[in-house]
């Protein structure tokens, strides 16, 4: 869930994560199980903490299976804990996030296209509708992070699970 709040993703699509087991003998998917895949292993049951412990463990995420956001996801670098620090925080990013429901990689191509040409028929509309998105921008400070029992709780309201 923080992975999606750092991205400015509302956690409204289905996700998963493809993972090693530890060992590296066994591989799993985290995510949400349901009658095609139920050998998912639920995330609020399983985390990619888990099997993410050492500098450069990765594990690849898809994000919103009918856009089809993939992603690897590197453990770049363990930083020591501070007891007045609340946890999770953002430490750093490149360029923004698509935003959600852009219409994927190539309605992100032409999201950009319309954002860059002010002469474009689309461009008033796209801006408003984007909220003037601005790709090459990352800002840190922008990153907010939900409460996670919260989060969890809506998904599994909004998918009607227990």
């Amino acid at each position: 869930m923080a992975l999606q709040d750092s991205m400015g993703w509302m956690d409204c699509h289905l996700h998963n994560f493809f993972v090693q087991d530890p060992d590296k003998k066994s591989e799993w998917l985290i995510g949400i199980p349901d009658e095609f895949s139920p050998d998912i292993l639920p995330g609020w049951k399983a985390s990619v903490c888990d099997y993410l412990k050492k500098e450069k463990d990765r594990c690849h995420y898809t994000y919103d299976f009918g856009e089809d956001w993939n992603h690897i996801i590197v453990l770049e670098k363990i930083l020591p804990t501070d007891p007045k620090t609340a946890y999770p925080i953002c430490v750093g990013g490149k360029r923004a996030c698509p935003p959600e429901d852009v219409g994927g990689i190539p309605g992100y191509e032409m999201l950009c296209e319309v954002l860059v040409d002010p002469k474009h028929e689309d461009h008033a509309s796209f801006k408003e509708r984007f909220d003037n998105f601005q790709p090459e921008n990352f800002d840190v400070s922008h990153v907010e992070f939900d409460n996670p029992q919260d989060r969890l709780e809506m998904v599994l309201e909004e998918l009607e699970l227990p």
